[in-house]
């Protein structure tokens, strides 16, 4: 669902009308709370670009969120995880194509258990990410983290129940330097096109390759 129908984004989602806040016209949208749902429907919040901020204290009870969440949400500069208390699903496309979204904090996302392709790619204004909260994190689809050009930096220490990656997981990352993988230890199963394009990498910790990855950065 895109910001174009908002006004029927509280039936949708099986929320309560009151449930919506602060925000001042469809084109000018500014931050949104949402309660007492358990699950969204897809392309919640796609395309809405003016959003600047999202307040998610009030979704303690969501356990999963459909494809397209918060997609190309342009203007969207930081997402503050801490009231996603519950939530462990996400579909494909979480936080695609946020062009502005420069940081995360993924400390609230400690149920999480699976995320689908896309997530965070194209990220273009992204520096870094903080991987340590995400402790129960066991499989991540095709493309994260993909295209995030200003990337330089992801802490990896939280990612030990991860056992699959998809393909392109941090491709086209121009401006990595170093990554630490140290803390993928239970990891089995990673994708294709690992770093591929990532021209700056100078420093690479992995203490359990070799894995069947073939030539680094191309499909085995």
């Amino acid at each position: 669902m895109t910001c174009s129908s908002m006004a029927d984004v509280a039936s949708e989602a099986s929320a309560p009308a009151g449930s919506l806040l602060t925000f001042s016209n469809d084109a000018e949208l500014e931050s949104l709370r949402r309660d007492q749902f358990t699950s969204t429907v897809s392309h919640w919040l796609s395309g809405c670009t003016s959003l600047t901020a999202l307040d998610c204290t009030g979704l303690s009870q969501v356990t999963t969120v459909g494809d397209y969440w918060l997609s190309r949400c342009t203007s969207l500069t930081a997402l503050d995880c801490a009231g996603l208390a519950w939530l462990g699903s996400v579909g494909r496309c979480w936080l695609s194509g946020c062009t502005s979204l420069t940081a995360m904090d993924c400390t609230g996302l400690s149920q999480v258990t699976t995320v689908g392709d896309y997530w965070m790619s194209r990220c273009t204004s992204l520096t870094a990410l903080d991987c340590t909260g995400l402790t129960q994190l066991t499989t991540v689809g095709d493309f994260w983290l993909s295209g995030c050009t200003s990337l330089r930096a992801i802490d990896c220490t939280g990612l030990s129940q991860v056992t699959t990656v998809g393909a392109h997981w941090l491709s086209r990352c121009i401006r990595l330097t170093a990554l630490d993988c140290t803390g993928l230890t239970q990891l089995a199963t990673l994708g294709d096109w690992w770093l591929f394009g990532c021209a700056m990498l100078t420093a690479l910790g992995c203490p359990w390759l070799p894995l069947d990855l073939g030539i680094l950065g191309a499909p085995s």
